[in-house]
């Protein structure tokens, strides 16, 4: 009698380490696939054809503008004159 339970048990064990075997296989699938395809989304694809030039007058842009010193004023006066050059060149540009 103890040796059919302790068959049982074993079987019952065996099951489980399997089950749980594949579903870290399944897992680990899942996540390789996400891994290899998380840059193919990057694109665009346009089909069709054109009738019309269009013309776009938004964009987004960022800079940044830094400055190092001994004193917070000095560090601010490049600043603003660095900010102001930046404007100027923007502006004779057109943008």
């Amino acid at each position: 009698m103890t040796s059919l339970r302790l068959m049982r048990d074993r079987y019952s064990l065996f099951a489980g380490l399997a089950l749980l075997a594949v579903a870290f296989l399944i897992g680990a699938l899942a996540i390789a696939g996400g891994i290899s395809n998380r840059g193919n989304n990057d694109t665009l694809t346009v089909t069709g054809s054109a009738k019309k030039a269009i013309v776009s007058d938004f964009v987004v842009w960022s800079a940044s503008l830094s400055a190092q010193d001994f004193q917070a004023a000095n560090a601010a006066k490049q600043l603003a004159g660095w900010s102001k050059r930046v404007e100027a060149f923007l502006d004779a540009q057109g943008v």
